[in-house]
């Protein structure tokens, strides 16, 4: 069982708000109201964890630079907001 997996069951067994454990780029806005039961303007928080690795030190030390937006996997950044 992956890491990812036990934290999306932890969160489903600890929480009474819906967990929508799917990629940023597949789920549209009005998917997520749908999934929530929720209106427009109803939803006060909203969070996710986009890929840390454009934008971590470690890659700068290991590589001496990394791509920051640049990098493809920053893109789920602008996709979730």
């Amino acid at each position: 069982m992956s890491l990812k997996h036990i934290a999306v069951e932890h969160l489903k067994k600890n929480t009474d708000w819906p967990v929508l454990n799917q990629d940023v780029h597949l789920i549209s806005s009005d998917e997520i109201l749908e999934k929530t039961s929720t209106k427009p303007g109803e939803i006060d928080l909203l969070t996710a964890g986009p890929p840390c690795q454009p934008f971590s030190k470690s890659g700068y030390w290991h590589q001496g630079e990394t791509l920051r937006l640049n990098d493809q996997r920053a893109d789920t950044i602008g996709k979730f907001l």
